[in-house]
């Protein structure tokens, strides 16, 4: 790999650190939640080892704290594109564990709503940080701008189907009428996510018809501002739940 190539993999490791901080953090919590304690009682005895062993949320959240360690070190010690190929997946694997547990692994119509789910997470994880990676290129005056814009573009309109269609299914096995879009608190965040979904779709097409040009002619500037409103309204979808 090459000079930006590795420097991303250091970025990405430092991710990943924050990623296994996270779900440490989120796993303590939710222990202390569940048992009716004090965080720091939580650390002591048996609790810790009865959760990991015997609540299968614990076992997800413990899963995706070892995952996003061993992502940790991999990034630091892939020198080759086929290693990366790998970083991917294993990143990939990590964020599975959550997603077959709770309501959707365990409501009406679990088995579609688990798996619309996993799809959900996965296609809006690339989608998401493929453009804030694809920013922090940007950021750091990448050689490869143009290309790598490109490559991201095709896989930003893959990812726009695999949300907008597993979102569907996912609205589809929890409301029991349409009219549920608009009387329910449930229904108005599809809503709005709907038309968050639309907002992106827009900020895609002007990505395809503008900016790459404007990054083919040595013109970033375009790319950065729109990349900034795209992630603006990212971050606003998944603000809502």
């Amino acid at each position: 790999l090459g000079r930006d190539a590795l420097r991303a993999l250091r970025a990405a490791s430092n991710a990943a650190a924050v990623w296994a901080f996270a779900a440490a953090v989120v796993y303590l919590l939710t222990l202390s939640d569940l048992i009716g304690v004090p965080l720091w009682d939580a650390l002591t005895g048996t609790a810790i080892a009865s959760y990991t062993a015997s609540v299968a949320q614990g076992r997800a959240y413990a899963a995706v704290f070892i995952l996003a360690l061993a992502l940790v070190a991999a990034a630091r010690l892939t020198l080759g594109s086929g290693g990366s190929l790998a970083l991917l997946c294993l990143g990939i694997g990590t964020l599975v564990p959550p997603t077959l547990t709770g309501h959707s692994a365990t409501g009406d119509y679990h088995h579609s709503a688990a798996a619309s789910l996993l799809i959900h997470v996965v296609g809006v994880t690339l989608w998401v940080g493929g453009l804030v990676a694809v920013a922090w290129y940007a950021s750091q005056r990448g050689a490869y701008l143009g290309r790598v814009a490109r490559s991201y573009s095709t896989l930003a309109l893959g990812c726009f189907v695999m949300v907008g269609a597993s979102g569907v299914l996912n609205a589809w096995v929890r409301i029991d009428s349409v009219f549920d879009l608009v009387t329910t608190r449930y229904g108005l965040l599809i809503l709005g996510k709907v038309a968050a979904l639309i907002a992106l779709g827009w900020f895609g097409t002007m990505h395809r018809r503008r900016t790459l040009r404007e990054l083919d002619a040595g013109r970033p500037h375009a790319f950065r501002r729109l990349a900034a409103g795209e992630i603006v309204v990212m971050a606003s979808a998944l603000a809502l739940g």
